[in-house]
């Protein structure tokens, strides 16, 4: 049975799983590309600043230190996605 041309009947759980797999490496791929750029904004020496200028900025108070902390962990997993690159 179709609906509007689209198959009502269950797919199968192989066709299931590939597309599932095909998101996730879509997913992944685009994380990585979008990591090149962003790494690649900043000079070794720029990146440097920013770590201690994120240093810095977490003794100024508890959200303060949060804040810091979740930029840290995201520029870390830039970092993580274009090591070998």
């Amino acid at each position: 049975m179709t609906v509007r041309g689209l198959s009502t009947k269950p797919a199968d759980p192989s066709q299931i799983l590939y597309l599932s797999h095909m998101k996730n490496n879509a997913t992944q791929m685009s994380q990585e590309t979008s990591a090149k750029i962003y790494r690649n904004l900043f000079t070794e020496d720029e990146w440097d600043t920013i770590f201690a200028a994120l240093s810095d900025y977490q003794d100024y108070g508890s959200e303060e230190a949060e804040q810091s902390r979740s930029a840290q962990n995201k520029i870390r997993k830039i970092f993580e996605l274009t090591e070998n690159n």
